[in-house]
């Protein structure tokens, strides 16, 4: 061996024993040296979890040669429980209308989404930022202007039940009976309240493009092909319209398709002789 790799070998020894000594110094007398987070900084257990994945799906060039970028690109995050005991894993996505896919992660008041709610079931999950929003990357020239995030106040009237919107179109007969709004804050679901406030945080902007709805379709069916077995397609508000889409174009790889707010039309209003491609299971 030549005096060069001698050389390197005693140098990384000594790099390594002062890093393991200054370590061991750091230690004592300081419990804190790598202890956990602390409560104020939220974590949960992954105990459940076996392996998990991040990757993306679709996507094309845009563009003039020489100014080409890569478009219509779909994040996804998969969730694997150590022991499945489900046969069909569920397709996450959440609301494309200034939502992603952290609501699924965690609440607002601190809690565990329902990413572990159904980890910890036994379900392999897969979660999904529609294209242009979240982690899939938004292109101006191809997808339209964004709409900014929501105004606090008409968070309150929209999401909340914090205010009575003065237009009769926001308003529903029900409205007055909604009592979830995880706070006991005396401005509960107002600006001021720490859980708003949070929930808040976590809007952004949309992209307009009506191409999208179609875009994301093809991108969801694109990561059921990958997956190889029918899945559960769970689908959010603005998300509804896509995961239509997305089931007509899989008939037979949907084993159901429950849906949580969904924008759009009911099972009955989606248009004369159009079926559903699996069963029905949410509310409009």
């Amino acid at each position: 061996m030549n005096k060069s790799i001698w050389a390197l070998l005693t140098l990384a020894a000594i790099l390594g024993g002062n890093t393991l000594a200054a370590n061991a110094q750091a230690g004592k007398g300081n419990d804190a040296a790598g202890s956990p987070p602390p409560a104020d900084v939220p974590t949960f257990s992954t105990e459940n979890i076996a392996r998990q994945g991040h990757f993306y799906v679709g996507g094309k060039w845009e563009g003039e040669p020489g100014k080409q970028t890569m478009t219509d690109a779909m994040y996804v995050e998969v969730w694997v429980p150590k022991k499945i005991r489900h046969p069909y894993p569920i397709l996450f996505s959440q609301g494309g209308g200034g939502q992603t896919n952290i609501a699924l992660l965690m609440t607002p008041d601190g809690r565990p989404g329902w990413a572990y709610d159904f980890v910890n079931q036994g379900y392999t999950v897969y979660m999904m930022d529609l294209p242009a929003r979240g982690r899939s990357a938004y292109n101006p020239a191809a997808d339209g202007n964004v709409i900014p995030p929501r105004t606090g106040e008409l968070m309150e009237e929209v999401w909340s039940g914090g205010s009575v919107s003065p237009n009769p179109l926001r308003r529903w007969p029900q409205q007055s009976k909604y009592t979830q709004w995880p706070s006991n804050s005396p401005n509960k679901g107002k600006i001021g309240d720490p859980v708003f406030d949070y929930f808040a945080k976590t809007e952004i902007q949309f992209p307009t493009n009506p191409i999208l709805e179609k875009v994301s379709a093809d991108d969801i069916d694109q990561l059921i092909d990958m997956i190889h077995t029918p899945v559960i397609l769970l689908v959010h508000s603005a998300a509804a319209t896509s995961g239509f889409l997305a089931a007509d174009g899989r008939p037979g790889k949907i084993k159901a398709d429950p849906r949580a707010g969904a924008v759009g039309t009911s099972h009955h209003e989606r248009g004369a002789g159009r079926k559903r491609s699996g069963p029905h299971l949410g509310h409009d």
